[in-house]
């Protein structure tokens, strides 16, 4: 397995699921998620150089952006995505000149160096072979002071704990459509191939060019949500994913 291949993967697998992709994925947009995902962009903007520039890196069909156009908490912002479906549906979704997404690796944008305020992504650093050469990427475009936010990554300790009924609900559950199993394996790389993400790794590792803000749970609405987060209270690995927001250092 290489970048490549599971670049590729991506491509094909959201090229296709593009237009039903989140009515499916439901779980991972209700209206908390929506709430506390609006109030970390507000806090967000409030902590970079200026609210002027946001980059909604592997934007999909636009989550974050439509929240940001909705409260107007940017002035502008660029989507980056591999897939060109999800490029178009972003584009149809916003005709603005102020909102505008393209087709790009995120790994290599190809943007200016120090050119935006605050760079987000929502449910993307699993997809990617070895995310950190995206986070390189982005701490490159990002200006001194900058805010990298990144959120719904799932947390490897939940992945080990719970491994067995993971493996059963996305049998008979979170099923991809019929003949996709392969392409969404390889898409969904630290899902499948490697146990989530190691959030206090991560963390340690954006320490080098980051000031940590926040680090926080994010629960998708399942059944069993409620009693996650009681044991939540008590150990971290009952937090299916999480969410981390760091700013630039000078």
């Amino acid at each position: 397995m290489n970048h490549e291949t599971v670049l590729r993967a991506n491509q094909k697998f959201y090229d296709i699921v593009a237009a039903d992709y989140r009515r499916k994925e439901s779980y991972a947009y209700s209206k908390k998620i929506i709430k506390d995902v609006t109030e970390i962009l507000f806090f967000c903007a409030s902590s970079a150089p200026s609210n002027q520039s946001f980059l909604d890196f592997g934007c999909g069909s636009g989550f974050l952006s439509e929240i940001i156009f909705k409260h107007q908490i940017f002035q502008n912002a660029v989507g980056i995505d591999i897939s060109s479906e999800q490029v178009k549906l972003f584009n149809e979704k916003f005709k603005s000149n102020n909102y505008k997404a393209i087709v790009s690796d995120i790994v290599d944008t190809g943007f200016e160096s120090n050119s935006f305020d605050v760079a987000g992504c929502y449910s993307v650093l699993h997809h990617i072979y070895d995310y950190k050469t995206a986070v390189t990427e982005i701490t490159r475009v990002l200006k001194p002071g900058g805010i990298f936010y990144c959120d719904f990554e799932p947390n490897r300790k939940f992945q080990r704990l719970m491994s067995i009924p993971i493996k059963i609900r996305r049998k008979f559950i979170d099923k991809p459509p019929e003949g996709l199993d392969d392409l969404e394996n390889i898409a969904e790389y630290h899902n499948n191939f490697e146990p989530g993400i190691d959030k206090d790794h991560f963390a340690i590792w954006l320490s080098q060019n980051y000031e940590i803000l926040k680090i926080g749970p994010r629960f998708p609405k399942l059944f069993s949500t409620l009693i996650l987060k009681v044991f939540f209270h008590f150990n971290w690995s009952f937090s299916p994913c999480f969410y981390i927001i760091a700013r630039k250092k000078m």
